[in-house]
């Protein structure tokens, strides 16, 4: 059986983070370690969630499993929290270099950072970055670890080249704007060289929806397929999950409904 490192935030309230994630990888047969960095008692679209920080524990997790020599097909990384837990996992990656590594950068949405997170610890998550093979930050989140503001309007595709040039990985900025059209979006992906789009109708925004994106992305590329394969099957099963979540008019804060029956969960 395969193994995947999961390190996110655990949210008690929603479909967010870990929550989200989780199910992607059981439901394949991927075994799951998940390591939170904090609890969180709603997603921080609630107001007033309670929050607990679990960044000591989770670092002294990944020093028990270096001693325990714990391998994993795969490390998917969303939220991370602290700047002290970013640069404990250097040298644990170091360790896993055959591992698939994909890493969705959690601090911005909306042209704004969420709260607790600011320049300094994307400067600090900007040194973590180039040790995985993926990324998949959003509009704002590629912004900012750009050095540029999510306001205004770009050249995508050249930003996207140009931040897999600088980090040296493989780039997939979620919910682009590219045209006039508001009834659908775009995802870019590519790398320094080349940058491809897949256009999508414009849903509602859900809670979670990167995380569980991330998490398809991640399982694809465990299971070998290539990346164009592997970002077309993961956004198939998302739109297929969004359609699923319309239907039973699931209110977006929520997230999307994973742990009902989703058909389109374990196609791929």
């Amino acid at each position: 059986m395969k193994r995947v490192l999961v390190i996110n935030s655990m949210v008690a309230h929603s479909h967010v983070g870990i929550t989200a994630q989780l199910p992607v990888f059981t439901q394949a047969g991927i075994e799951a370690t998940v390591l939170p960095c904090g609890l969180f008692s709603a997603n921080l679209a609630f107001p007033q969630t309670a929050v607990s920080d679990a960044s000591q524990w989770l670092i002294a997790a990944l020093k028990q499993y270096e001693r325990m020599a714990v391998s994993f097909d795969g490390i998917c990384i969303g939220m991370l929290g602290k700047k002290e837990v970013i640069f404990s996992l250097l040298p644990y990656l170091h360790l896993h270099a055959s591992a698939i590594k994909v890493i969705d950068p959690v601090f911005a949405d909306h042209g704004v950072y969420y709260r607790g997170f600011d320049e300094t610890y994307v400067q600090a998550l900007s040194q973590l970055i180039p040790y995985f093979d993926v990324m998949t930050p959003n509009m704002s989140e590629a912004c900012f670890l750009m050095g540029e503001n999510p306001k205004e309007l770009f050249a995508w595709q050249t930003l996207l080249k140009k931040m897999a040039g600088r980090f040296q990985i493989q780039v997939v900025i979620t919910g682009v704007q590219l045209d006039e059209d508001q009834s659908h979006l775009y995802i870019l992906y590519g790398d320094e060289k080349q940058a491809q789009t897949i256009k999508i109708p414009k849903e509602q925004d859900y809670c979670g929806a990167g995380d569980v994106f991330s998490a398809l992305l991640c399982r694809e590329l465990i299971e070998g397929k290539r990346m164009g394969e592997a970002v077309a099957s993961a956004v198939f099963t998302l739109q297929g999950l969004f359609a699923d979540a319309l239907k039973k008019q699931r209110d977006p804060l929520m997230g999307l409904p994973l742990y009902e029956k989703a058909p389109f969960l374990d196609e791929g």
